[in-house]
């Protein structure tokens, strides 16, 4: 099932490293939902995260989310 929203997106962004192999993002969207993510280099080609996403408009209701992942490059 595909939904179609009219309203328009807008999404701000941010990367900050923080040394050589890791770094933090941070992006905010018109819909209230700030997402957080940190970012490690563990070796080349193997990178590890943490990240999060906050519904803001919506903050004891839940619907909140977070994630842990592995990116493997070839």
């Amino acid at each position: 099932m595909i939904l179609h929203d009219d309203q328009p997106k807008l999404t701000f962004a941010m990367q900050q490293s923080l040394d050589s192999n890791s770094a933090i993002k941070a992006k905010v969207n018109n819909d209230g939902q700030v997402g957080l993510a940190y970012v490690y280099q563990y070796k080349p080609g193997i990178k590890l995260s943490i990240c999060s996403l906050v519904e803001a408009k919506n903050l004891f209701t839940g619907g909140h989310k977070i994630g842990l992942g592995m990116n493997f490059d070839a």
